[in-house]
């Protein structure tokens, strides 16, 4: 199928902050010019559109010119999915879903003709990142990340960093030092601790959501086992002493194993955090539930997906799921968590992918819970829609509300040694593929004939309308930030944009 679509490309070192300006302004329009963006954890984020509200909103962009590598620190990629609640293979699908090598044909993008980037570094000489944003009512934003810390001979600690930035892209300096602040809460444990996501409660208190190193004493494998934490800070930067213990809330919710002298399988993963309407916040990851395998070959290694629930200064919330948390498997294989989404009436959706052996391939998980921590199970195959979509490679990074249906955003491929294209499907409200999106229910674009590109995030526009945004080479070694506006009926790109 040859369909011609809009991208525009922008240089792809580009400040979290450059992402939230054109967010605004495609919400000020209605149409056009912009999304947020999202980061990158297992093979490496969400905004949501329409009524709900989403999470990990940032693309993995360096926060300065020195800003080197590093995004991708959060451990868990090489050991991801497993149980509470075994949803089991009764969640898979057949090939019928598979599109083909149907791809789209390239054409020469819009270039964006964009002043330069402004460079906010929280250190100029050592690296850092920002990961996400979030916006704060009265036209500011706020955005989190990492920041690496001075020491010596060689700094390798990390600690989560947020700043705060007026309307039009300048420091708020009343916000922390300069508009910047720094929380390091594994101090002296490495390059592991960083803020992934970011949010703010109504009362404009700041909540940040990441992992940490378990010990910071551990050496070998062990040192690379992580917790997930949250901390908050108050409006002005200064941290929020009444949330959790001190100012932070650190869940160990599963010990990784030791695979090797530098590595660790099963380590818990922070990816998602949304804000309920009575501050409430709920948490999406991984962690490791641990067991011997059904085939009584070991232990188990794979991560599950799970949500937690905390009051709005930092408890479990005990009320929902299972003390708190809610998390499944499905067929013992790991398990790469990426969005969250709140719909209106409480209903969480989360979105992530994984290697399921009945599948022999990396597929879509997505999954929807009812507001008391349960699977819906009106949703897909008992509350989880999990089915074969290109062949080879089938990612869902996030996912936003169309209406009652639900759109998702990520890349993937038909054939182990095809470059990645950008994906998006569109599910139901019932978990259904739903087959007049694109072609057979995946919109599958490819921005560089077959150099690969990589879809993070995205969010809908008031009339239906998605926008999806991430990176990758229109020339080959080139790759650039990317942009795409979908039509809202058939996912056909809207080449008028």
């Amino acid at each position: 199928m040859h369909v011609p679509r809009t991208f525009l490309n922008l240089p792809w070192l580009r400040l979290a902050v450059t992402s939230a300006l054109l967010l605004t302004a495609a919400c000020e329009d209605g149409g056009g010019d912009g999304p947020a963006t999202t980061a990158d954890a297992a093979t490496t984020n969400d905004t949501a559109g329409g009524d709900a509200i989403g999470s990990d909103a940032a693309a993995d962009t360096l926060a300065g010119t020195d800003a080197t590598a590093a995004t991708d620190t959060s451990v868990g990629t090489d050991a991801t999915a497993a149980s509470d609640s075994e949803t089991g293979s009764d969640t898979t699908a057949g090939s019928d879903t598979q599109t083909g090598s149907d791809t789209v044909t390239p054409v020469e993008p819009a270039v964006l003709v964009a002043e330069a980037p402004k460079l906010r570094p929280f250190s100029t000489t050592l690296p850092d990142a920002l990961l996400d944003v979030a916006f704060v009512p009265g036209g500011q934003f706020v955005a989190a990340g990492w920041t690496t810390l001075p020491g010596s001979p060689t700094p390798t600690d990390q600690a989560m960093a947020v700043a705060k930035f007026l309307a039009n892209g300048e420091p708020d300096t009343s916000f922390g030092t300069g508009g910047y602040a720094t929380l390091n809460i594994a101090v002296g444990g490495g390059t592991r601790e960083l803020a992934r996501n970011v949010a703010v409660q109504s009362d404009g208190k700041i909540v940040l959501y990441g992992t940490i190193e378990h010990d910071v004493k551990a050496t070998g494998g062990a040192a690379a086992d992580t917790d997930v934490a949250l901390a908050r800070f108050l409006p002005n930067g200064t941290l929020d002493t009444t949330f959790g213990n001190q100012g932070v809330a650190i869940l160990d919710l599963g010990t990784g194993v030791v695979t090797s002298a530098t590595a660790v399988a099963g380590a818990d993963v922070a990816y998602g955090l949304v804000v309920l309407p009575d501050d409430k916040l709920v948490i999406h990851g991984g962690t490791r539930t641990g067991g011997q395998k059904q085939d009584g070959t070991g232990e188990r290694t794979d991560l599950d997906n799970f949500v937690l629930r905390l009051s709005k200064d930092g408890a479990i919330d005990t009320s929902f799921g299972t003390a708190g948390k809610f998390s499944f498997d499905i067929e013992e294989a790991n398990v790469s968590p990426k969005g969250i989404l709140l719909l209106a009436d409480g209903s969480i959706v989360g979105s992530g992918y994984q290697t399921t052996p009945s599948f022999a391939s990396v597929q879509p998980v997505v999954f929807k819970l009812t507001p008391n921590g349960a699977f819906d199970v009106s949703f897909g195959v008992g509350g989880v829609y999990h089915q074969i979509g290109l062949a080879s490679v089938t990612e869902a990074y996030s996912v936003a509300l169309q209406g009652s249906n639900v759109v998702t955003a990520g890349y993937g491929k038909n054939a182990a040694a095809d470059a990645n294209d950008w994906l998006s499907l569109r599910l139901s409200a019932g978990g259904e593929l739903d087959t007049t999106w694109g072609k057979n229910g995946i919109v599958q674009l490819d921005a560089g004939a077959n150099l690969g590109e990589n879809c993070r995030d995205l969010t809908v526009l008031p009339d239906g309308r998605p926008i999806l945004v991430g990176g990758g080479q229109l020339v080959e070694g080139n790759t650039e930030g990317l942009i795409a506006v979908l039509g809202a009926d058939s996912g056909v790109p809207d080449t008028a944009w």
